[in-house]
């Protein structure tokens, strides 16, 4: 995408375009041993010898690797100085080459440090950029960033020179903590990758005028604060990790949540973080993540504080959760400090499609809401929800008029879930669904969590035993840990592993 091989269609995105691409290589076996993620999706693979071969044969000239070890300066054939790609490996105690500098027509700079990478890139980079002009890729990213002074610690100022840039990496660099304004004449970047640049405060305030900017990947920026004045100007943005709006700037410098309403391609996954400092809940609104429909995973933060909900709004979290209503194909959501009452909002059981669902320090809830309403759940993780002291029939989502409308039909609760991981409630005492009496329903007549296969319970220390349901589960998998008092009784026997404060317990020993 970098170098324009892909060229946008009017209802096809270059990155869709671009991974049909990759799979028709794929089907015609270009491509070998995939490694996936755990959707299915392809992180790395191999070329195939033959192809590989190929390849560098059409591109001799073009494509070159240059490995510099010690102070002296590699030999290098005459082929380079019309090269296009180039990766650079950099070992220990050794000068930046300076015939690269020469090589002008550079289109692609791929930098692989091995050790004490920061000093000789600060003193390289200023003129790295006066020279190399036709850069459209150029990445800086560190793998190897445990080793001290092996991270890059300022972006020049230079960097402005580089007006065909198209992808820029600086991800892993630990001791970044800013970018130059100058960033922000890049006007044809399109990826800005600053995963992990862990000391970065801060974007530069001109990021609104990276128009063409299609991925900014901030994953693991947790020292940005508040997002630029200007996000909302980057509507072709497609991947955006973090929104944080905490406090840390005034009002005049900081983007709101509502400025997410414009950046209509959001899509894949999207923390939102600081919703505490949201004081207006009709800018909550126009955010309008709903229409994001590319958008699966979304990670809604408030505040730690216990005593600041909303900006001060009566019931502000509650009215900030309602207002942020997903995409109806939403797969993966999780909440984290939401200060209201265990009431869901409205568009909760809405999503039809949610797979994965975490909700940690909810510390205001006394019971837990009806989730097993929730039908293609496969994943449940509680944390840290302290005021609950009994799990009943509440937490099925079973309504009164559900059992009574028919003596012979079987209501199934959770009916895909999975896996099922409760931590830290230091208050839950009672895990039982005896009220079914009430519902008009027998016990044999609604099925719960039929697909368990996978459970953990950590951390509760007055839980005293486990349901009865448990009994005639499916459940592979159990772990309990510091469950100082929990009775498991038969349930235990028949289930094949089984972990106890991280120990197996050996069948034979039950």
């Amino acid at each position: 995408m970098a170098q324009g091989f892909l060229k946008e269609k009017q209802i096809k995105d270059m990155e869709i375009l671009g991974q049909e691409y990759f799979e028709d290589l794929a089907m015609c076996s270009f491509f070998q041993d995939f490694e996936r993620d755990g959707d299915g999706n392809i992180n790395k693979c191999k070329m195939h010898d033959l192809v590989h071969d190929l390849a560098q044969f059409l591109t001799k000239g073009e494509c070159f690797m240059v490995e510099v070890y010690g102070v002296e300066q590699p030999q290098v054939d005459t082929y380079s100085e019309k090269g296009r790609h180039l990766m650079l490996a950099l070992g220990e105690k050794v000068i930046f080459p300076t015939y690269i500098y020469n090589v002008k027509k550079l289109r692609s700079l791929l930098v692989e440090p091995i050790n004490f990478y920061a000093s000789i890139m600060s003193e390289s980079l200023p003129k790295l950029c006066k020279q190399l002009t036709c850069l459209r890729t150029l990445d800086l990213s560190t793998k190897y960033h445990t080793i001290f002074g092996s991270t890059i610690t300022e972006i020049p100022k230079e960097i402005a020179k580089l007006i065909h840039l198209r992808y820029l990496n600086i991800s892993n660099n630990d001791d970044l903590e800013e970018l130059p304004e100058a960033l922000c004449e890049l006007l044809n970047l399109q990826t800005l990758d600053l995963s992990f640049c862990k000391k970065l405060k801060r974007l530069p305030n001109g990021i609104g005028k990276l128009v063409n900017l299609r991925h900014l990947k901030n994953y693991g920026t947790w020292r940005v604060r508040f997002m630029p004045k200007g996000m909302e100007k980057l509507t072709s943005l497609r991947t955006l990790r973090e929104f944080p709006l905490s406090e840390g700037g005034t009002s005049c410098e900081t983007s709101s949540i509502g400025e997410l309403g414009s950046l209509t391609h959001l899509g894949d996954y999207l923390e939102i973080r600081g919703l505490g400092n949201v004081r207006d809940v009709n800018k909550a609104r126009k955010a309008n993540l709903r229409s994001k429909e590319c958008l699966f995973n979304l990670l809604l933060k408030f505040d730690m504080d216990e005593n600041k909900s909303g900006g001060g709004l009566p019931n502000g979290d509650a009215l900030v959760l309602e207002a942020l209503q997903p995409p109806p194909y939403l797969e993966c959501l999780e909440i984290h400090n939401y200060r209201g009452s265990s009431t869901l909002p409205k568009w909760m059981l809405a999503l039809t499609n949610l797979r994965h669902l975490a909700v940690c320090s909810c510390r205001n809830w006394e019971r837990l809401p009806p989730l097993g309403k929730l039908p293609s759940l496969e994943s449940l993780w509680i944390y840290d929800i302290r005021r609950v002291k009994k799990v009943g029939v509440e937490f099925l989502g079973i309504e009164r008029d559900e059992g009574q409308g028919s003596s012979s039909s079987t209501v199934i609760p959770f009916p895909n879930l999975k896996r099922l991981e409760i931590h830290d409630m230091n208050e839950l005492e009672e895990w039982e669904y005896g009220e079914f009496h009430f519902l008009g329903k027998r016990k044999e007549q609604i099925s719960i969590m039929p697909c368990l296969s996978f459970l953990v319970i950590d951390r509760c220390p007055r839980l005293k035993a486990l349901p009865h349901h448990l009994q005639n589960s499916s459940i592979e998998t159990l772990e309990i840990r510091w469950c100082s008092i929990l009775e498991t009784g038969c349930i235990i026997s028949r289930i094949p592993n089984i972990r106890i404060n991280y120990m197996e317990v050996k069948r034979d020993k039950v």
